[in-house]
């Protein structure tokens, strides 16, 4: 996904699983949800844009940043995948 905007749910999708998933299958299940086109790269951008750092392996590290950005989306509670 090149320099397009990411919606509310697809950002609260990365935040909720990505102690669970790795980055690559985060963005083979938001492709397949959304329809857009999204690479492990874009993924790990947002991630890091969040706040959110991995550990080793698959587990990461909700920051204060991250805590944030969660909260934000969590009150949103209007948004759609376009």
């Amino acid at each position: 996904m090149d320099n397009n905007e990411w919606a509310n749910i697809e950002i609260m999708f990365l935040v909720k699983n990505c102690e669970l998933l790795a980055d690559r299958e985060i963005a083979q299940q938001l492709s397949r949800m959304t329809g857009k086109n999204f690479s492990l790269e874009a993924c790990a951008n947002m991630r890091n844009m969040l706040g959110l750092k991995k550990t080793r392996g698959k587990k990461s590290v909700l920051t204060d940043a991250g805590k944030k950005a969660l909260a934000e989306f969590e009150l949103d509670k209007s948004t759609k995948i376009s």
